[in-house]
């Protein structure tokens, strides 16, 4: 980084403690990593330069002022069960001393997946598609939870980190989708579910669908050159579907002669548009995407559909 003539250099402190497991025994493995949180959100990228000693002492330093998201994962037996732990801090003008982490168990999530058909149409085969709960707005450590699903429908997710998680089912093809989600009878808004310390939650009931919708086009802004490392952004019209953005939000790069594949969305109205500048991870931010409405073309996408949405430069930004 070049540092203009007069200007001084952001000052960076430390921030530091011990992680300990929850029942004393010695870590024999553990991970942490400190996320900065901007506007509410968690980055996916860790920041600053840690260290971390045998007996679960950590010190990050090279911390610039912010506030961060802690959050760490360990064993105590080898192949054993994953503990975790994290913990908000705010760095100010002074190292953060004594930021300690107790890790405790994680949850578990055991359910089955069912497929609703309708006469003449073949089921979906679901040998090769498989469960997943990634977090919603957190990024933890080693977060790649995943299951199988049986010949009966049945799945196990063990290890889930406490937290709210997204479920999400990969593999299925066009156009089926996890359609719904029900925990003991109960719908679960936008397919979350919070997973907390030591709880096994059974009877989750998932349901497959026909209803998939894909959106292609082309981003002619390519032609010319004149947009940088473009991203299309396609994002759900009603806002309050923006906080599940593992289900309702695609951003994708198009390729070299501009085509791009927004896919596996649920039916509805969509906003879309083609940005420079911005990450994949950093386009699910629901900040972000408010601010984007402005210059998002509409387009409304219905069920089991590709839908042909073709973007222009003018509605490229940073």
């Amino acid at each position: 980084m070049t540092v203009a003539a007069g200007a001084q250099p952001a000052a960076s402190f430390a921030v530091g403690g011990v992680l300990r497991a929850f029942d004393g025994k010695p870590l024999v493995s553990a991970t942490i990593k400190l996320h900065a949180v901007v506007d509410g959100r968690e980055r996916p990228a860790s920041v600053g330069d840690v260290r971390l000693r045998p007996d679960g002492g950590y010190w990050f330093v090279n911390v610039l002022p912010g506030q961060y998201m802690l959050r760490a994962r360990g064993e105590t037996e080898r192949d054993g069960a994953a503990l975790f732990a994290s913990l908000a801090v705010v760095v100010q003008e002074r190292d953060v001393q004594g930021a300690d982490l107790t890790l405790v168990p994680g949850g578990s999530v055991e359910g089955r997946v069912t497929v609703e058909t309708r006469p003449g149409l073949p089921a979906v085969a679901l040998a090769t598609a498989r469960v997943r709960a990634p977090m919603i707005h957190e990024a933890p450590p080693g977060d790649a939870v995943t299951s199988a699903i049986d010949p009966a429908g049945s799945f196990t997710l063990r290890d889930l980190a406490p937290g709210i998680h997204q479920l999400v089912i990969d593999g299925l093809p066009f156009p089926w989708l996890l359609s719904e989600g029900a925990h003991r009878g109960r719908a679960l808004l936008g397919l979350a579910i919070e997973a907390a310390s030591g709880e096994r939650l059974a009877d989750v009931q998932l349901t497959v669908a026909e209803g998939a919708s894909d959106l292609i086009g082309t981003v002619r802004a390519l032609a010319d050159g004149s947009t940088a490392e473009p991203l299309v952004v396609a994002f759900p019209a009603d806002r309050g579907l923006r906080l599940f953005p593992i289900r309702y939000v695609r951003a994708v790069r198009p390729d070299r002669s501009g085509g791009y594949r927004a896919a596996g969305l649920p039916p509805g109205e969509y906003l879309v548009t083609v940005i420079s500048g911005v990450n994949e991870s950093d386009a699910m931010d629901v900040a972000l995407l408010g601010r984007l409405e402005t210059d998002a073309g509409r387009v409304v996408l219905p069920p089991a559909t590709v839908t042909v949405h073709d973007l222009t430069k003018s509605r490229a930004r940073k």
